[in-house]
C-alpha cells in the first residue's frame, strides 16, 4: 500500500467528510487510503471495468463520463477536494469513466476496505450511502438546467417515509371501500353489477392516486452544484417549480428534526440568504446535509480568500519585483463561463413563441413578453364582438332578420369602431408590458394604455432566491408560468412568460456573470491604486 505523503496528509482536513471526523473516526479510516498519481489524459478507469476504489481528489482535475448513443458524454467537471468513483459503494462494475484533465494527486479506498469502514463506522457508513444515492439520481436524472462545468455535488430525495405516509392512508382507504362494494356486489340481488363497477372504479381511483403520490416523490429533488442549491418539484399535468439560491449569497445553514424525524431519520434543513431563505423539507440524514452544507459555504468563503490574497500577492509582486512576475494577473482557473441558453428550439410552441416576439435581444438586454395565451384571453371578448357583428351584418344582407337594415348597419359601424378600438386596447396593454433583463438589472414595466406607467427595478448583485413554476394543465403544456426573484426585501415576479425555466437559468447566468465582472472591477481598483501610489512614492523621491 503506497504511504500517503505529509503533504497529502496535511490536505484531508480540506475534505469532505474528512472534515467533519471526530480524530477517533478519522485514525479508523487513515489505515485504508491509497496515494495515487497520475498525469494529464491518463484514463483513471472506463466503463464495464471492476469497481475497485472510490477516490477523492486533492490536487487537479478530473472528467467523469459515460456513454449515450455509444459515445463519450461529459458528466461531471471535479476539482480538488472532490469525490468519484461511487460505484465502489454500489456494485462491481463501473457505470461512467473517469479521465485526468489535469496532473492530479488522488486518495482512493478499495472496495473492501469500503465494507469494513462502512461496518465499523456507522458516521461513515452513512456518508457512502449520501454520495451513492447522489450518484445514482444524476445518472439517471438529467438536469437540463445544469451548466457544463457546474459539478454536482449533492442530488437527493425526500426520505422515503414522506411517501408512505401519503401512500398507507390512500392505500388502507381504497382496500375497505373495494372489499365493502365487492361484498355487496357478490351479497346484493339487485345492486349487484352497479357495486361491482363501483368497486373496480374505487380501485382504479386509488391506483391512479398512489401512482400520483409515487411520481410527485420522485419527481422532487433537492440539489447542490458548485453554484447554488435549489429545490426541484414537478407533478405531471399539474405544476413544476424550481426553486434555487446562488451558494454565494448564502450566509447561513439552519436544521430543524420533530420526534418522529430523530427517531426515522430525516428533517428540514434551511439556507438563509438575507430574506430569502430555502427550506429543505423531510430530506434523510439531515445532519450530514447541515454539514455538507456548512462545508460548501464556508469552502466558498475560504476560496474567495485565496483569490483576494493570491491577486494582492501577484499586484505586490508586480510592484516590487517587475522582473520576476508577469505583468498581468490570470483569471481564476475555476472561472467558468456561463453557455447560452437555448431559449428556443425547432418545436411548435417555439415558432409561435418567435412568432409573438415572446424573447427579444436588444443591446446587451434581453426582453420578455407574456405568454400568446395571456393575449388571446384579452383578445376574446372584442373578437368575440366583432364575430357577432359580421354574424349580424351578413344576417341582414341576406334578409336573415327582418329588421331595419339601415339602423343594423348604422349600429354595426358604431359597434365594430368601438370592438375594434377595444382589441387595439388588449393587444397595446400585452405589447406594452415586458420584463427586461440588464446586465445589472431586473425591470418590471407595466405600462396602460392612456393611462399610468409602473415601472420596478431591483439590482442583480442583490438576488438572493430564484425561483419559477407553470401551474395547471395549460400552463405544463404551452410551457409557461411565473419567474419570482426575490432581492433583499423585495420580490418581483415576471408573470406568465414563456419557457419559465430558460429565464431563470438567464437570470441566473446574469448573476454569475456579475459576480465575475465585480471581481475583475475589484483587481482593477486594486491595480489603480498601486498606480497611484507609486507616482506618489516616485514624486517623493523626486523631490528629496
Amino acid at each position: 500500500m503506497p504511504a500517503i505523503q505529509p503533504s497529502a496528509l496535511s490536505l484531508l482536513k480540506s475534505v469532505y467528510p474528512f472534515s467533519d471526523l471526530d480524530n477517533a473516526t478519522l485514525n479508523l479510516l487513515l489505515p485504508y487510503l491509497e496515494q495515487r498519481e497520475v498525469v494529464a489524459d491518463e484514463v483513471i478507469f472506463e466503463p464495464g471495468q471492476h469497481a475497485g476504489a472510490f477516490y477523492f481528489i486533492l490536487a487537479g482535475k478530473v472528467e467523469v463520463y459515460h456513454y449515450r448513443n455509444k459515445l463519450p458524454v461529459p458528466l461531471q467537471f471535479l476539482r480538488a477536494f472532490d469525490h468519484f468513483g461511487e460505484d465502489a459503494l454500489l456494485q462491481k462494475k463501473r457505470q461512467t469513466g473517469a479521465i485526468a484533465r489535469s496532473s492530479a494527486t488522488l486518495l482512493s479506498i478499495s472496495r473492501p476496505a469500503l465494507e469494513r469502514l462502512s461496518f465499523e463506522s456507522s458516521i461513515i457508513k452513512r456518508i457512502f450511502h449520501m454520495f451513492a444515492s447522489t450518484y445514482q439520481n444524476y445518472c439517471r436524472k438529467d438536469c437540463v438546467w445544469r451548466e457544463p462545468a457546474e459539478t454536482t455535488y449533492l442530488q437527493l430525495r425526500r426520505h422515503p417515509f414522506t411517501l408512505w405516509a401519503k401512500l398507507l392512508p390512500i392505500l388502507l382507504i381504497t382496500l375497505l371501500v373495494f372489499a365493502g362494494l365487492l361484498f355487496l356486489a357478490f351479497t346484493s340481488v339487485h345492486l349487484a353489477l352497479l357495486c361491482l363497477i363501483a368497486a373496480l372504479l374505487t380501485l382504479f381511483l386509488g391506483g391512479s392516486a398512489s401512482a400520483w403520490e409515487v411520481m410527485a416523490w420522485r419527481n422532487e429533488y433537492f440539489v447542490l452544484t458548485k453554484d447554488r442549491v435549489l429545490v426541484q418539484k414537478l407533478l405531471v399535468g399539474v405544476f413544476e417549480s424550481r426553486q434555487e439560491t446562488p451558494m454565494s449569497a448564502v450566509l447561513s445553514v439552519e436544521l430543524a428534526t420533530s420526534f418522529i424525524g430523530r427517531l426515522i431519520g430525516y428533517g428540514t434543513v434551511t439556507a438563509r440568504a438575507y430574506t430569502g431563505n430555502l427550506p429543505i423539507r423531510h430530506i434523510p440524514d439531515p445532519d450530514l446535509l447541515y454539514a455538507y452544507l456548512e462545508y460548501r459555504r464556508k469552502s466558498i468563503l475560504a476560496d474567495q480568500r485565496r483569490r483576494e490574497q493570491e491577486t494582492m500577492h501577484s499586484l505586490l509582486e508586480n510592484r516590487f519585483h517587475p522582473e520576476r512576475t508577469r505583468s498581468t494577473i490570470p483569471a481564476p482557473a475555476d472561472a467558468d463561463v456561463p453557455t447560452k441558453v437555448n431559449y428556443y428550439t425547432d418545436t411548435f410552441s417555439d415558432l409561435l413563441a418567435r412568432f409573438f416576439t415572446l424573447r427579444l435581444e436588444k443591446e446587451d438586454s434581453i426582453i420578455y413578453r407574456t405568454h400568446w395565451w395571456i393575449l388571446l384571453r384579452k383578445l376574446f371578448l372584442p373578437s368575440l364582438c366583432l364575430l357577432l357583428i359580421v354574424v349580424l351584418v351578413l344576417s341582414t344582407a341576406l334578409a336573415l332578420l327582418k329588421v331595419d337594415a339601415t339602423f343594423i348597419y348604422s349600429l354595426a359601424i358604431l359597434a365594430a369602431v368601438v370592438s375594434w378600438a377595444w382589441w387595439f386596447y388588449e393587444y397595446a396593454d400585452w405589447r406594452m408590458d415586458v420584463y427586461i433583463i440588464t446586465p445589472d438589472q431586473l425591470v418590471d414595466v407595466n405600462v396602460h394604455p392612456l393611462g399610468k406607467e409602473d415601472k420596478r427595478s431591483a439590482p442583480v448583485k442583490n438576488i438572493q432566491t430564484v425561483e419559477y413554476k407553470r401551474n395547471g394543465l395549460i400552463g405544463m403544456a404551452l410551457n409557461f408560468g411565473t419567474v419570482s426573484i426575490q432581492i433583499g426585501n423585495e420580490r418581483l415576479t415576471f408573470d406568465n412568460v414563456y419557457n419559465p425555466s430558460a429565464i431563470q437559468m438567464e437570470i441566473f447566468n446574469r448573476f454569475r456573470e456579475f459576480s465575475e465582472r465585480s471581481r475583475k472591477l475589484e483587481e482593477k481598483h486594486m491595480t489603480d491604486w498601486f498606480t497611484t501610489y507609486d507616482g506618489i512614492r516616485h514624486e517623493g523621491e523626486s523631490d528629496a
